[in-house]
């Protein structure tokens, strides 16, 4: 029956995905997550071919709505409206990065920190690069060195705040963080940087805001 096959399957990506964050993605073993979801190699080879293909049905919609996020919001949030008179586009950005990481907190963190020897292990690298492109810092390539730096602490910020934060704290934690690198700053520029237009990005995070529009007024 299909019901039976669509539980076999969950099955593997709750084992998968034990195995991925605890182990990361080189390390894990298909045997260990065969163990782990009680179901046989040779049937887990059936939902899922290799490795590779298990990891990625685990982060592949996390991966892609973290960069849809860094692309559309630092864009049309940040770069076209300027913060200082703006505060509440900040607001929204700050919603919708707390609402991702309370739905995607495990596979955010497996593909930033567990992923190296898959697909996404230059994924990292891939938001740096794109954060980096929106900072405040001037087009010459001798700074092009600072804009990765700040990058990295804007991340890794992040990182921090989705690790240690309970989930009812992280929209004012997030807030924080971006009113620091952003709204004490003047972005005058953007690189040129191919951007995609994506606004059902917009869409969702328009219907999130409107759950809990009070939620909005906590910035700090």
């Amino acid at each position: 029956m299909q019901y039976q096959k669509e539980e076999v399957r969950n099955r593997i990506l709750r084992a998968a995905l034990k195995e991925f964050s605890s182990q990361g993605y080189y390390r894990a073993k298909m045997l260990q997550i065969s163990s782990r979801a009680k179901v046989p190699i040779g049937n887990l080879y059936k939902y899922f071919p290799s490795k590779e293909s298990l990891f990625e049905a685990l982060v592949d919609k996390a991966a892609n709505q973290a960069q849809e996020m860094v692309d559309f919001f630092l864009y049309r949030h940040v770069v076209e409206q300027n913060l200082k008179e703006h505060t509440e586009e900040l607001k929204y950005v700050s919603y919708a990065v707390s609402e991702y990481i309370k739905e995607y907190k495990v596979e955010f963190l497996m593909i930033l920190e567990k992923s190296f020897g898959s697909n996404y292990e230059g994924f990292y690298n891939i938001v740096i690069k794109r954060i980096a492109a929106f900072l405040p810092v001037n087009k010459k390539e001798s700074e092009s060195l600072v804009a990765e730096v700040l990058a990295k602490g804007l991340l890794e910020g992040i990182i921090v705040i989705a690790k240690k934060c309970p989930k009812e704290d992280l929209y004012t934690q997030i807030s924080s963080l971006l009113l620091f690198y952003f709204h004490s700053s003047n972005i005058d520029y953007v690189q040129n940087i191919d951007l995609p237009a994506n606004d059902e990005v917009l869409k969702k995070v328009a219907r999130l805001i409107e759950k809990n529009p009070n939620k909005l007024n906590k910035i700090v």
